[in-house]
């Protein structure tokens, strides 16, 4: 739809590198203020994840986030819901799957911060939506959960930064992600010990 438009304007180079956020000292600081307050250490590993999406037929079912966050919590990776306030009810709903207490970041960022904060996490699972792609903006590597949609406009821009698709976004499979999670968090691993 947004290629069309451009195309009708006469734009047909439409290469980019997808979205670009640049947090400021104040963001490093209101984040890790938040860290600190939930007594996250430098050790801890964390998992995000964004459950919302804009349109209803982009999210894929909350329950299902909550159980692979479950799963991820038993490999030693706390949870961190982010997302606004419009967000808390599909959160709540993935928080009910599991056992472990993840940490609810729902409503408490801005942009910058939020950027600062993904990017103490060592992986995003999310719907297509904009915490996807300002966790891939600040090199976080992501998972990016989609339907039917155009596979030129709607992917994760990024080298580290994989996407999950399936003609009907809630026929993905709990075990496809989870392979696809763990694969990434053993390949950062990896990275992390050469370094």
């Amino acid at each position: 739809m947004y290629l069309d438009i451009l195309h009708k304007l006469g734009v047909n180079n439409i290469e980019h590198q997808g979205l670009e956020v640049f947090p400021t000292e104040k963001d490093a600081i209101e984040a890790e203020t938040f860290w600190r307050e939930f007594g996250v250490f430098s050790s801890d590993k964390l998992v995000a994840y964004h459950v919302g999406s804009s349109l209803k037929e982009k999210r894929w079912n909350s329950t299902r986030f909550g159980q692979v966050a479950e799963e991820l919590a038993k490999d030693g990776y706390r949870a961190v819901f982010f997302g606004g306030t419009y967000d808390e009810e599909l959160v709540q709903l993935a928080v009910n799957q599991m056992q472990s207490t993840p940490i609810l970041a729902t409503g408490q960022f801005t942009l910058g911060s939020l950027a600062k904060a993904i990017e103490r996490c060592d992986l995003i699972i999310a719907n297509d939506s904009g915490p996807l792609q300002i966790a891939i903006s600040q090199d976080v590597p992501a998972i990016g959960i989609y339907g039917t949609d155009n596979e030129e406009v709607a992917r994760p821009y990024g080298k580290n930064a994989r996407a999950i698709r399936a003609d009907g976004i809630n026929s993905i499979e709990i075990e496809n992600v989870l392979s696809v999670a763990r694969e990434m968090l053993a390949l950062n691993q990896t990275k992390a010990r050469e370094e």
